[in-house]
């Protein structure tokens, strides 16, 4: 039997400041297969990719871990593809 609760997540931002979703910017993702920045052309994750990344798992650290390996596995396949 499990001894411990695990804590209630949060309900997000507050209604008076939603997150900012700009639609008119093209966003830092990467471009596949060659993993450039969408938006700016460096290596991704670019600086800016960092720091949105940063804020959208905030502590949640294991998360972000577990989608940057899926990202790495994936980056690593297509990028051998390009370059054997």
């Amino acid at each position: 039997m499990i001894g411990h609760q695990l804590p209630q997540p949060s309900d997000g931002p507050p209604p008076d400041r939603p997150r900012a979703y700009p639609t008119h910017e093209t966003p830092h993702t990467p471009l596949r297969p060659m993993w450039c920045c969408r938006a700016c052309g460096h290596p991704w994750p670019c600086a800016t990719a960092r720091i949105l990344l940063k804020v959208e798992y905030g502590r949640n650290e294991i998360g972000l871990s577990i989608y940057l390996s899926g990202l790495f596995y994936e980056a690593t396949r297509d990028l051998y593809r390009l370059n054997p």
